[in-house]
Formats: structure tokens, sequence, C-alpha cells
């Protein structure tokens, strides 16, 4: 009871924001015209925009890593200013990057110490939080990009992001027919976000299922009563947010019958989930021959392959590929003319982004990395130069799509991640696969780290499944003790291994295999065998 008294002010806190962002969500609907309009808005203020978020979140505040860096380059405000307004903000991030103002994963995640030179930075992952927010929608990252930390997501970004998922649904199709949310619970906030998006259309969600519940990530009291009360507070409204609903993975076919028996006269659904989720879904519907229609799926956590978009598309339904991760929201949407199965606009309104060759840590192998700066002031998280842990391609070109008459000409494509496993919607983050390799599996079962790695690879059937390769040296290993050892492991870290963990044991994510583990082109075993992918 202390607990619950101990949280009001907390609540009253969600409440506060959850009100003001619902109240501007349902009284002040959005339509594709408007929301392109916005868009194209931010386009023209490009500059300006990136100018004042950087004057306003960097050299406003001695403390900014950025700042610091910016500090040792020798760019005052005004020989940014300069740069931006006679090369563009793409070269003069160019200019920057080229002097030492980046910031690589692990730098911002604090595993790694910042040496630009002489000089040397440590940094923790909240020093990148947007200084000048005071309130917003408190969530913390689960299972996605990083690890378990605290973001508040102010209501200006949650209206501003609103308009990307409004005019999109337009694009592909997806504006009126019954919505249905399969994303997680509190505190991840993808679930409770994309409610909001399609309340924001005039569409709000039919049913919220969950891939996890209390049972897998025991959320607190606090983030029990947050989902609540923004029911409640939607409901006051006269509008109708669904209380989410767990259904286990392995139980998908729940939710195809449901799909199935609710159907009636609509053409199909449109869905928000996981590219695997929805693997599962489209396998169990032909299995039961159960009918979804033409439903059209908004994909997202995990890559998009070929292999998925085809099996969808075989059963009469129609993916197109969400890009983002919790510090930034959205980053790339899904082309309604795609060329590739996760071809999707790059939102180049609220960013912009760099390609680097960056050298994997721990590995021989060397990716074209995406470097990402933000345009937004009103961002969760500010980005200069800033790598996510990603990469693929980035490329201009022509689709014919309401995006491009926007000005949205850049596609991105094959998105990958190098620095972290990502399968179900979750993920591992590479550098903390170490111990694990070096010490806790050779400890228990013998051997060296050279005996052991993980690899990420699609199975037969296109589940992603994360391998663990055992050297057939070792002789006899229980390899369900092995998988719970990697289980305990991971649930005794961070709030989003949780997360993982819950995902795949439900999925059997984790498999083993007697093989030797696979060496790099210079002959090295490294923990995470990077694989680069185009499928």
């Amino acid at each position: 009871m202390n607990n619950i008294f101990s949280n009001i002010p907390v609540l009253y806190k969600h409440y506060k924001a959850t009100s003001a962002i619902l109240r501007k969500v349902f009284k002040y609907p959005l339509t594709p015209d408007k929301s392109g309009r916005i868009i194209a808005d931010r386009l023209s203020r490009r500059n300006e925009n990136f100018l004042e978020t950087v004057e306003k979140t960097i050299y406003s505040f001695s403390s900014s890593p950025y700042r610091l860096l910016l500090d040792r380059a020798g760019y005052g405000f005004q020989d940014v200013y300069k740069l931006v307004m006679t090369r563009g903000i793409e070269d003069a991030l160019g200019d920057m990057y080229s002097k030492g103002v980046y910031i690589d994963i692990l730098e911002f995640k604090g595993k790694k110490t910042a040496v630009r030179g002489e000089a040397s930075f440590n940094f923790r992952e909240k020093d990148f939080s947007n200084p000048l927010l005071t309130t917003g929608l408190d969530t913390k990252s689960g299972g996605t990009r990083s690890s378990g930390t605290s973001i508040v997501v102010p209501l200006e970004y949650i209206e501003q992001h609103n308009v990307y998922g409004v005019f999109a649904a337009r694009e592909n199709n997806m504006m009126k027919n019954p919505a249905v949310i399969w994303l997680p619970i509190l505190p991840a906030g993808e679930g409770l976000f994309f409610n909001l998006r399609f309340a924001a259309m005039g569409n709000p969600p039919v049913k919220w299922f969950s891939q996890v519940d209390e049972k897998y990530i025991k959320p607190s009291a606090t983030d029990k009563l947050k989902t609540k009360t923004s029911i409640w507070t939607a409901a006051l409204y006269g509008k109708k947010i669904p209380a989410p609903e767990f259904i286990d993975m392995r139980k998908t076919v729940n939710i195809a019958r449901w799909m199935d028996a609710n159907l009636g006269n609509a053409p199909g659904f449109s869905v928000v989930t996981y590219a695997s989720s929805a693997l599962r879904l489209i396998t169990e519907a032909k299995k039961h021959n159960f009918r979804l229609g033409e439903t059209a799926f908004w994909l997202m956590g995990e890559p998009l392959t070929d292999k998925i978009s085809e099996e969808i598309r075989d059963f009469g339904c129609r993916a197109y590929s969400l890009y983002g991760c919790n510090e930034l929201m959205i980053i790339g949407q899904g082309c309604a003319n795609p060329r590739q199965p996760d071809d999707m606009h790059f939102c180049k309104d609220k960013l912009a982004v760099l390609q680097r060759k960056t050298d994997v840590e721990h590995s021989d192998v060397s990716v074209d990395a995406f470097y990402f700066s933000t345009i937004l002031k009103s961002s969760p998280k500010i980005f200069l130069n800033t790598q996510t842990g990603d990469y693929g391609v980035i490329e201009k070109r022509s689709c014919g799509c309401g995006f491009e008459k926007l000005g949205f000409t850049e596609h991105i494509h094959t998105v990958r991640s190098f620095e972290k496993l990502t399968a179900e919607g979750a993920t591992f983050i590479g550098s903390d696969l170490i111990p694990l390799v070096q010490k806790v599996l050779p400890s228990e079962f013998g051997g060296n780290a050279t005996d052991y790695q993980f690899v990420e690879e699609p199975d037969e059937s296109g589940f992603p499944r994360l391998f663990i390769l055992v050297s057939p040296d070792l002789g006899g290993i229980d390899d369900n003790r092995l998988k719970e050892l990697v289980f305990e492991t991971m649930g005794s870290g961070e709030y989003s291994h949780a997360y993982s963990r819950s995902y795949w044991s439900q999925a059997d994510t984790i498999r083993i295999k007697r093989e030797y583990p696979v060496p790099t082109a210079r002959g090295k075993i490294v923990p995470l065998h990077i694989r680069k992918r185009t499928g």
C-alpha cells in the first residue's frame, strides 16, 4: 500500500502528460493532407530547425558531450551556422565528423572511453538526454535499442510523429481497416504510442495484443497503473483504447482465429507488429484455413527479409517496413512502391544521416554505419553524428508515392545491426556477449572463449534464430542446461534483456549447433559472428 501511495506523484505526472496528448489527439484529429503540409513545412525549415536544436540543446549547455567534442575541434556556434548555411547540413556534419565530432554506439552506451587525439571522455547514456525536456510520457527502452534506460518522450514529439503514420496510412491503404496493435506493454512505449497514432487518424485500434505480460517482465505497479490511466483518460474523451491482452507466441493461432471471426465485411485489418510475429500469424492462418483478408502490416523491430515478405504476399496480404529506435522513434517509413522488402523513406525533416566505414568491435568486419543527427529540438535524445549500431543502404530514387512528392527522396533499406542480436522484436547487445562467451560458458562446460560463438540467422521457415555454436571437441554438453544458463545470464542483467528472454523463451529462438565457431577473414574467433546479409 505504501508503494502505491509513493507512486502517486509519478502517476499524476503521467496523467497530466497523457491527458494533454489525448486531448489534442482526439479534439484535433489529423488528416493525410494536413499531415503532408506539416511535413513539407518542416522540410522547408530544415536548416533553421537544425541550427536551433544545436544552439539550444548543445551550445547552451557546457556539459553536453557534443559541446565538449565541438570545443575540442574548434567549432563555435557561428562556425556551425556558416557551414550549414553555405554547404548544407550533411556537408557540415561530414566536416565535423572528420575532426572527431561523432559518438559511436559503445561510447553512447558508456561502455567505452571516447578518445579523440590526446583527449579522452567518459560519457553515460543519460548524458545524451535532451536537456530542454521537463515533462512527457516516461517510458523505458525495453528490448529494442538501449539498455533499459528511462526515456521521457514529450507531447510535442509524439504529435510530430503522428503525421508520418497518418500520411503513410493513406499511402498504404490502412486508414479505415480495423486496426490491431500487437506490441508490448509498458515500460516499452511502442504499444501505447501506436495506439495513439491510430487514434490520431480517427481509427482507434480494436485490439491491443502483447507478446509479454507480468509473468515474464514483472512491470512495476507504476507501469501497470500508467497503462490503466492512459485507457481511462482516453475514455474521458469519448474514445476507446483497448486494454492490452497477453497472447503467448506459441498460441498465435488465437490471434488468427480472432481475426477470422471478426473480419466481417472489412477488406482486411491494419496490423502493427514485429516481422517475425507477422510470419507466425500468417503461418497459423495458413495451417488452420483462417481468413485475414487483404491485411496490411506495418512491421518493425527486426529486418523484414525476402522470406517473410514473400510469405505475407503469397497469403494475399501486404507488408511495409518501419525503422526506428527508442531514442529517436521513427527513422524510416515504409514506401508504398517498395523496390526492396524493407524499402523506406528516410524522415529527413527530423533527422540527418551520414554513412562512414566503421570497424566492428571485437571483429575484423567493417560496415557502412549510420550516424544520425537530430533536426527537431523536441527529440528525447540529442544525436550529432551518433551511431545506433545499424548499417544499410541509403539511396536516392524516384518511386512515385506520396512521400516522394513531399520531398522524401532518400530511401533507406536492407537495415541490419552490427552490434546487437535482433530476433522476435527483442535484442541483446553484442558487447554483453563477451563475458558470457569468455567466462560463463567455459566455466560451466569447459573449453575456452574460442569454443563458443553466437550467430544470428533465419531458419528454413524464415523465423529468426540465435544459434550458439559449440565446438565438437568439448564432448557431451547438456543443451538444455546451456540454454538455461544463457537465459539466466540475460535475466540477471538489465531490463531490456528481460524482454529478450521473454520473447526468445516463448519463440524457442535459441538453438544449439555442435559446430566449430566461424573464423573471420583474418582467422579470429569472435563472440558474435556478423554476417553481411542482403535478404
